[in-house]
């Protein structure tokens, strides 16, 4: 490294940690990735905690009483929620408000299983088993079961089925098996293990479907950019939300983002470089420095009076509160446009403390203040970048240039009035070697310069305009 090099980065060695760009902003790279598993037949609290950003809750176990595996549900407290960890046989109603089973027909008089636990004290794990009867009649037949205190080794239990003089077989089943009560309050730290379900009937037994816990499947995303999350993981098959295009600004590839309908029955399209909770987009990239805008390329496309949204929220983490304290947020709307279009969403912060984390949040739809959210709005994106203030090579060497953005990837731009003499523009490398010429005419420039540095590596780069007998001087970064 050239002596001038190695000063600066004695000098100022954090620099480099500073130019941080978003993520994937051209959306080139997609794959399909992991994101919990879950025992077949069943469902559990796993996606749920996934949308919210939290750990899995039931637990592929090798402690098994029976095979290879069991289920080891756990309580757990995500944020300001306390999750029983449980696996629900049947499916929820539409909107909510219970089960809805799946086809059974034998009449079983015994439930046995095998478990242990440690239940905390004023908590209590809830097994419930359902029969619902609409031959001849419309009623379902519920068996609670409760188990409080701890044991800690695996015990047979038999639960009594009771069936009332209906004259009539069942044709659903539902169950449910919870590490904690169904309702609050619940105590973080309960533990239930449960194996080897199965019904007698007389002297007949008929397999729980995979009562054993042997059969497990992992939940991969729909292929779907990397760094981003997207609702395409409680989107309908066939019906994602977020798809790759080749209709797109730069590169390879942009990003659509459609309004549809979800599997749960919301219409949602929307993207983050954080993740989805209950209360909307968090987390996100973490930054160094505060940033100062948001640039991109869009197309939009709506489905009646719909505008599309594109939002920055910038957090910093408080260890008093043990929280990220939401710093700033600015949310804009992006209007109908059938070419590419740029935008920018900038932050101003107001004298506020360094940021940590930065969101960054697109939907296809105003969820916020429009009367409809149109299904089938399309929202397409890319050539995102990031800017941000203070980069410390500007404050080691003042400058009048503007360019933008910084860092950079493909382009840079100048707000810099060409004179009528014309304009020269030399860019150095860190070592102070100029590396590229460039002369400019006035009648072919309108104060905005582009110049191309997609042959250029990554690094710090520095810009001198000679305009007529005045000398200014910028610098960049770029990263890739």
């Amino acid at each position: 490294m050239k002596t001038k090099a190695l000063l600066f980065f004695l000098l100022f060695p954090g620099f480099m940690s500073f130019s941080q760009n978003v993520m994937n902003g051209g959306f080139e790279n997609w794959s399909s990735r992991f994101l919990f598993e879950e025992p077949d037949s069943f469902l559990t609290t796993n996606g749920q905690l996934y949308y919210m950003g939290g750990p899995a809750n039931v637990i592929k176990s090798t402690d098994a009483y029976d095979g290879q595996y069991a289920a080891e549900l756990h309580t757990i407290t995500f944020g300001t929620d306390t999750m029983m960890g449980f696996l629900i046989y049947g499916s929820p109603k539409p909107g909510g408000g219970g089960l809805i089973g799946k086809p059974y027909t034998h009449k079983p008089d015994t439930l046995s299983f095998y478990a242990k636990y440690n239940i905390i004290p004023g908590d209590r794990a809830t097994i419930v088993i359902g029969f619902t009867i609409h031959a001849m009649c419309d009623t379902m037949i519920m068996f609670p079961v409760f188990f409080t205190g701890q044991n800690n080794t695996y015990t047979q239990y038999k639960i009594p089925i009771s069936w009332p003089p209906l004259g009539c077989a069942p044709d659903s089943m539902m169950a449910i098996f919870s590490s904690s009560n169904l309702d609050p309050p619940r105590s973080p730290g309960s533990i239930l293990f449960i194996d080897k379900l199965e019904f007698i009937e007389g002297n007949s037994r008929y397999d729980f479907p995979n009562g054993n816990l042997e059969n497990w499947t992992s939940q991969m995303s729909p292929y779907e950019p990397d760094s981003w999350t997207s609702v395409n993981f409680i989107c309908n098959p066939g019906n994602l939300s977020a798809t790759q295009s080749s209709d797109r600004y730069e590169g390879n590839y942009a990003i659509s983002v459609k309004n549809v309908v979800t599997a749960p029955g919301d219409t949602l399209g929307l993207i983050t470089n954080g993740r989805l909770g209950d209360g909307g987009p968090q987390g996100g990239m973490k930054v160094n420095l505060n940033p100062d805008r948001l640039t991109g390329f869009y197309k939009y496309i709506p489905v009646g009076p719909d505008t599309a949204l594109a939002g920055l929220f910038s957090y910093r983490y408080d260890a008093g509160l043990d929280s990220n304290i939401l710093v700033e947020q600015n949310m804009i709307r992006l209007p109908p446009s059938a070419s590419w279009t740029s935008f920018e969403v900038p932050l101003s912060y107001d004298a506020a403390p360094n940021i940590d984390t930065l969101n960054i949040t697109f939907a296809a739809g105003n969820y916020f203040s429009a009367p409809a959210v149109g299904v089938g709005s399309v929202l397409m994106l890319d050539a995102l970048n990031l800017s941000y203030y203070h980069m410390g090579i500007d404050n080691v060497f003042p400058h009048q240039i503007h360019i933008y953005p910084n860092p950079a990837c493909d382009y840079i731009y100048l707000d810099q009035p060409v004179s009528n003499s014309g304009m020269n523009i030399n860019l150095y490398d860190l070592a102070g070697k100029r590396i590229k010429s460039l002369q400019y005419k006035a009648q072919e420039e309108h104060g905005k310069i582009r110049i191309d540095i997609r042959k250029l590596g990554s690094g710090v780069y520095f810009v001198e305009t000679v305009n007529g007998k005045t000398k200014n001087k910028g610098s960049f970064v770029i990263q890739r």
